[in-house]
């Protein structure tokens, strides 16, 4: 985690063992969110695998996309944007919610309780 003044901005060169298509994370002032690079936001929340293989959401932030459309932690998510996203990494996963900034994004998924739901998230 990253803690900067309001309105201070930095530049992070970020070593990973993982390959990436870029080695720089830029914290944008006006948004909290670290993002993978100009324009393009983080939706304010982890993903994990639960124990039975499942994608789970967790540590969402409240003023996030994800906090914002209503999305809460430990939900499963099912679906993004039509695309069944089970069969890909975490890695992959994680790429697929950094979005341009305006993106609106489907996401289904479930409570705690398996109620399966649609959220709008609007970056």
């Amino acid at each position: 985690m990253i803690y900067l003044p309001e309105g201070r901005k930095e530049t992070i060169e970020v070593k990973s063992t993982k390959p990436d298509t870029t080695n720089l994370i830029i914290v944008d002032p006006e948004n909290i969110f670290l993002v993978r690079k100009q324009g393009i936001c983080s939706p304010g929340a982890q993903f994990y695998t639960d124990k039975d293989g499942k994608i789970g959401i967790a540590n969402i932030l409240e003023e996030s996309p994800f906090g914002r459309a209503g999305l809460k932690n430990f939900m499963t998510i099912v679906s993004i944007d039509g695309m069944d996203i089970s069969q890909k990494d975490i890695f992959q996963q994680a790429q697929l919610i950094q979005c341009m900034k305006g993106t609106r994004q489907k996401i289904i998924a479930k409570s705690v309780e398996y109620q399966e739901k649609e959220y709008t998230i609007v970056y």
